[in-house]
């Protein structure tokens, strides 16, 4: 709604006009004020006419050198800004401005990031950091209005100070910790009040009420005496003390007869007896630390046991004697270990190597084979073999196709060939029983011979030869019989018209004189000579210094140094015929090689070692021929059966694979492997997936992930290694603990949020820590500095308070309020005596008069729901006006008259609308009302 106001006076005595100053109007009965009439509105004092007065609002003055001011008469102390009604200035001084709607406080024109309150002018605020305080005469301090305890230095803003407890700080970026300021070299746990920590040595922890103690950060598991600085011990188990020169032990503080190695903690030691070792896990058992190889059952002295052969026991008082766990009716000498001996059958023996037989006590030249009891052996005849059923025969065992009778010893028969007999006096023989004119050579059956012509042989695969007993040594073709050939040297020919002379049929470019047997000449080279009785040499006959061997034309031999050879081909080399096996170099004679071994190097001067030429980086000593030891790094020696491996010579307990040269095993603890690289980790064969610090042994760590820890006396939790505050349970992966807070849990699928351990009905998203959120109604937020407070997450706009249910607020509106039983209306937090509907937001409705309506954008008009044709004027509210005829007004003491608001001095009465009559009464004439719609 839109209105212009005009005060007019008609026919009013009470008023004088200037002819002079026409626009001017003046009450005679208030000489002191002038009026404009084009401005009614409008009063001016003529005694300060820089001013001017509101009728409508007589309660403000204005200055008309300043017309953006407005002035209280009531307060002339203050000025009001008209394009900021909300603040006000004082005008004895004007360096202030204050806001009408929030009295309490004063801001600063020439400063106004700050707030200043009135009822405690101490302080100062800046407005866009509203929580924090800060004090006018400490203007080095900060202080939380949500947490009033605290002050802050600006001048160090990591630090926070507790007002009811001057003597402490606390670090913001570590708010667990407090430090003292009259002790700053130490520092104390807020969650944990009974350590203190010394900055220079952040490693230790002390106990406030046990000041005798000291504790690493680093090893919590461990307690140390500052008394006795020697020793060290574990808190998880403190009945053990640890000596930290000596870390590879532990002692039993309520046993101290028993000393524990770390490194092995499957083992006792007693200190009064440290030649024995007991385990213990098994306990019954005692071990030897001078004779490793045997064990010692506790409750049976009597026994001892091989700890590399565990299936044995031998008793001390018979040490001759050993004896199988798993099978105790059995002895067996240690003087005959091929034997074994039935306890409850003590007249047999029965060799373990031969299992098949048995050995009678009583009769001992006679063996017998379980297997088949049918048979009988003689130990003084072994070869023989007899049958109990079938006295007559004999057999022989290397020979199991053979029988003998016993009553005709002369022969023998075979078993698998009946056709033949064999003469035992003569056993060279076989005789067919079917043709007895033949007799054949069993070690040569490729003959036959005739009983009844003695002299020659005959060769059953070969019938054109014959052969002459008499000169055995000479073969003759029956085909071709001039020529002779012997059979001990089957590659010469003789002939018989040319005696003098041999052949080699081989070779028929030589010939041989038999006259000078020992030499061979070549029909092609009658240069060469060669002996038969050497047939590996040649010689010159133009240089009789040398011999050449045929068999390797290579070589070269001086006559007048027999022991040595030469190679023609390789004149850097000499061999020694009476050393055949080995050659030397002419320019390194401190050196020998095998030829039979070529691969290798022998020095002279060192006959213990062997060098391979193919591998000039090694030596193999003789008398130890497992080993090979490298020459460029003479600390090592690696066993040839197990060529994996590596050893040091001055660390023999200590083996290196050599496919894998970045570890390290222990021959006493085979079970474990060490990094070269990295000594300060074991890892375990039989669990390869695994490793363990030594400096460290309470931690193991996989392989496969290496960025998590596993202790070993808390074998239910995980630690990750790269984020070490953290903890995580292995039967229940899907949460993470924080070490330095343990009363929060957190999803690792889910890792923004935090819950509490002891009030598991809550979450808290770890990026706005502002908020809380119950898991029963995950629909809700709740803010922790406003607990009175819940928000819905599917409606982030609105605000409810949880001691009043009933109602909603939007948070980009505060000032509104909704019921939430009635979400058609809102209501405004600093105006509640009224309500707006939301469906129709340009009305406002009192609840204390709901009958009436109010237009937000014309305030100055009501309206009644009853009778919405009319509005009616707040601030004269003696008129009513009808919005279907907005010429008129209508008094409400006088219904019975209409005034026409363009000609406000005219008056009609609604029984008599023929007639006007003139008013002599002011009205406020409305010349323009614009349409609306009344709802409700």
């Amino acid at each position: 709604m839109q209105s212009v106001w005009q005060d007019k006076q008609l026919d009013d005595p009470e008023w004088a006009y200037r002819l002079d100053g026409p626009e001017w109007a003046y009450r005679l009965d208030g000489p002191e004020w002038a009026y404009r009439l084009d401005g009614p509105e409008w009063a001016y004092r003529l005694d300060g006419p820089e001013w001017a007065y509101r009728l409508d609002d007589p309660e403000w003055a204005y200055r008309l050198d300043g017309p953006e001011w407005a002035y209280r008469l009531d307060d002339p102390e203050w000025a009001y800004r008209l394009d900021g009604p909300e603040w006000a200035y004082r005008l004895d001084d004007p360096e202030w401005a204050y806001r009408l709607d929030d009295p309490e406080w004063a801001y600063r024109l020439d400063d106004p990031e700050w707030a200043y309150r009135l009822d405690d002018p101490e302080w100062a605020y800046r407005l866009d950091d509203p929580e924090w305080a800060y004090r006018l005469d400490g203007p080095e301090w900060a202080y939380r209005l949500d947490d009033p305890e605290w002050a802050y230095r600006l001048d160090d803003p990591e630090w926070a100070y507790r007002l009811d407890d001057p003597e402490w700080a606390y670090r913001l970026d570590d708010p667990e910790w407090a430090y003292r300021l009259d002790g700053p070299e130490w520092a104390y746990r807020l969650d944990d009040p009974e350590w203190a920590y010394r900055l220079d040595g952040p490693e230790w922890a002390y106990r406030l009420d046990d000041p005798e103690w000291a504790y690493r950060l680093d090893d919590p598991e461990w307690a140390y005496r500052l008394d006795d600085p020697e020793w060290a011990y574990r808190l998880d188990g403190p009945e053990w003390a640890y000596r930290l020169d000596d870390p590879e032990w532990a002692y039993r503080l309520d046993d101290p007869e028993w000393a524990y190695r770390l490194d092995d903690p499957e083992w006792a030691y007693r200190l009064d007896g440290p030649e024995w070792a007991y385990r213990l896990d098994d306990p019954e058992w005692a071990y030897r630390l001078d004779d490793p190889e045997w064990a010692y059952r506790l409750d049976d002295p009597e026994w001892a046991y091989r700890l590399d052969d565990p299936e044995w026991a031998y008793r001390l008082d018979g040490p001759e004697w050993a004896y199988r766990l798993d099978d105790p009716e059995w002895a067996y000498r240690l003087d005959g270990p091929e034997w074994a001996y039935r306890l409850d059958d003590p007249e047999w023996a029965y060799r373990l190597d031969d299992p098949e037989w048995a050995y009678r006590l009583d009769d001992p030249e006679w063996a017998y084979r379980l297997d088949d009891p049918e048979w009988a052996y003689r130990l003084d005849g072994p070869e023989w073999a007899y049958r109990l059923d079938d006295p007559e025969w004999a057999y022989r065992l290397d020979g199991p196709e053979w029988a003998y009778r016993l009553d005709d010893p002369e022969w023998a028969y075979r078993l698998d060939d009946p056709e033949w007999a064999y003469r035992l006096d003569d056993p060279e023989w076989a005789y067919r029983l079917d043709d007895p004119e033949w007799a054949y050579r069993l070690d040569d059956p490729e003959w036959a011979y005739r009983l009844d012509g003695p002299e020659w042989a005959y060769r059953l695969d070969d019938p054109e030869w014959a052969y002459r007993l008499d000169g055995p040594e000479w073969a003759y073709r029956l085909d071709d019989p001039e020529w002779a050939y012997r059979l001990d040297d089957p590659e010469w020919a003789y002939r018989l018209d040319d005696p003098e002379w041999a052949y080699r049929l081989d070779d028929p470019e030589w010939a041989y004189r038999l006259d000078g047997p020992e030499w061979a000449y070549r029909l092609d080279d009658p240069e060469w000579a060669y002996r038969l009785d050497d047939p590996e040499w040649a010689y010159r006959l133009d240089d009789p210094e040398w011999a050449y061997r045929l068999d390797g034309p290579e070589w070269a031999y001086r006559l007048d140094d027999p022991e040595w050879a030469y190679r023609l081909d390789d004149p850097e080399w000499a061999y020694r015929l009476d050393d055949p096996e080995w050659a030397y170099r002419l320019d390194g004679p401190e050196w020998a090689y095998r030829l039979d071994d070529p691969e290798w190097a022998y020095r002279l001067d060192g006959p213990e070692w062997a060098y391979r030429l193919d591998d000039p980086e090694w030596a193999y000593r003789l008398d130890d021929p497992e080993w090979a030891y490298r020459l460029d790094d003479p600390e090592w020696a690696y066993r040839l059966d197990d060529p994996e491996w590596a050893y040091r010579l001055d660390g023999p307990e200590w083996a290196y694979r050599l496919d894998d040269p970045e570890w390290a095993y222990r021959l006493d603890g085979p079970e474990w492997a060490y990094r070269l690289d990295d000594p300060e980790w074991a890892y375990r064969l039989d669990g390869p997936e695994w490793a363990y610090r030594l400096d460290d042994p309470e931690w193991a760590y996989r392989l496969d992930d290496p960025e998590w820890a596993y202790r070993l006396d808390d074998p239910e939790w995980a630690y990750r290694l790269d984020d070490p505050e953290w903890a995580y349970r292995l039967d229940d992966p899907e949460w993470a603990y924080r070490l330095d807070g343990p009363e929060w849990a957190y999803r690792l699928d889910d890792p923004e949020w935090a819950y509490r351990l002891d009030d598991p009905e809550w979450a808290y998203r770890l990026d706005d820590p502002e908020w809380a959120y119950r898991l029963d109604g995950p629909e809700w937020a709740y803010r922790l500095d406003d607990p009175e407070w819940a928000y819905r997450l599917d409606d982030p706009e609105w605000a409810y308070r949880l001691d009043d249910p009933e109602w909603a607020y939007r948070l980009d509106g505060p000032e509104w309020a909704y019921r939430l039983d009635d979400p058609e209306w809102a209501y405004r937090l600093d105006g509640p005596e009224w309500a707006y509907r939301l469906d129709d937001p340009e009305w406002a409705y009192r609840l204390d008069g709901p009958e009436w309506a109010y237009r937000l954008d014309d305030p100055e008009w009501a309206y009644r729901l009853d009778d919405p044709e009319w509005a009616y004027r707040l601030d004269d509210p003696e008129w009513a006006y009808r919005l279907d005829d907005p010429e008129w007004a209508y008094r409400l003491d006088g219904p019975e008259w209409a005034y026409r608001l363009d000609g406000p001095e005219w008056a009609y009465r609604l029984d008599g609308p023929e007639w006007v009559y003139r008013h002599f009464f002011r009205v406020k004439v409305r010349l323009k009302l614009r349409g609306f719609k009344v709802s409700g």
